[in-house]
């Protein structure tokens, strides 16, 4: 039987910067993938 894997995306929605995370679930547990921040340039957050 093949292993079950699902990838999962989550997000943090931040005022000032956006989190990412990347696992996949797996039959053996969870597996870190990745992680990130995304950053605006520039204009403050009233201006965006």
């Amino acid at each position: 039987m093949p292993d079950r894997r699902r990838r999962v995306f989550g997000i943090d929605p931040g005022s000032r910067a956006t989190g990412f995370g990347i696992v996949d679930d797996t039959d053996r547990g969870l597996v870190y993938v990745a992680s990130g921040c995304v950053r605006p340039r520039g204009a403050t957050f009233i201006e965006r």
